[in-house]
């Protein structure tokens, strides 16, 4: 059975693949449910022994290596700790580098909040895109989304000379 073709991607996240091959079945039958305008995107977990997982830098190397041109790393559990906390800039740099050099186009994602920004671009790197969804609501990240929470991020991603957009 086909998953809708109106999503553009489709994340796919590796809790409980321990091994490479695990995680390249579930992202082999996956990718056959999608249809051809939807992209499949590895899911890298910055809390990855929660989700009892790869770590973050084996989920790039195989995504470069099963064809994906996209990776995402994201919370696994949903406890308020950010991706920064879980990996630290200076990890998420190693993983800006990797991604880069093996041609991935790459999201920051996981309870990232909008100053994160700014701190990222002190330190002179910058991932493709960000995924926010919890500091752009209204409360928690189950609330409505903020018009004025949306444009304080767009203003932060404008502000800087290398910039990704905002998911």
């Amino acid at each position: 059975r086909e998953l809708p073709a109106a999503f553009h991607f489709a994340k796919v996240g590796p809790s409980g693949c321990r091994t490479e091959p695990q995680l390249l079945e579930v992202w082999h039958e996956v990718a056959a449910l999608l249809s051809d305008t939807t992209e499949l995107v590895g899911v890298a977990y910055a809390d990855g022994d929660t989700a009892d997982c790869l770590t973050p830098e084996a989920v790039f190397e195989l995504a470069k290596t099963a064809g994906l041109g996209r990776c995402l790393v994201d919370t696994y559990t949903k406890d308020g700790r950010s991706t920064v906390d879980h990996l630290g800039f200076t990890r998420l740099r190693e993983l800006d580098v990797l991604a880069k050099r093996l041609g991935l186009w790459w999201t920051l994602a996981g309870s990232v909040r909008c100053e994160v920004v700014a701190e990222i671009r002190r330190r002179g790197w910058m991932p493709d895109c960000f995924g926010v969804r919890g500091d752009v609501c209204e409360g928690d990240r189950t609330a409505a989304v903020s018009r004025k929470r949306v444009e304080r991020w767009v203003a932060q991603l404008a502000s800087g000379s290398r910039q990704g957009p905002a998911a």
